[in-house]
């Protein structure tokens, strides 16, 4: 990504939508877990580039994490721990 080889618009996109879990959205939960894991793993491969100083400010991120944790979404302790490393 930092020397512009793959497209990143298509990892923001990525995930912003597994980021913006809402509960009344209608979206299977597995579903929805399966996008938060692969949010995840972007964020803890890229997330410095997606959301670092050249980019917008990595807070509502944070604050995207913590609302998935505290919904607790994600029901396998291993997705619990990738969830851990992001936030």
């Amino acid at each position: 990504m930092k020397h512009h080889l793959c497209n990143s618009s298509a990892f923001y996109n990525a995930v912003s939508r597994g980021l913006n879990y809402q509960a009344e959205t209608g979206i299977d939960p597995t579903t929805h877990e399966v996008l938060v894991l692969g949010a995840c793993l972007l964020l803890s491969i890229s997330g410095s580039y997606l959301y670092g100083s050249k980019h917008t400010d990595g807070s509502h991120v944070l604050g995207a994490l913590k609302k998935i944790k505290e919904a607790g979404l994600l029901e396998h302790p291993d997705g619990q721990l990738l969830l851990e490393v992001c936030d």
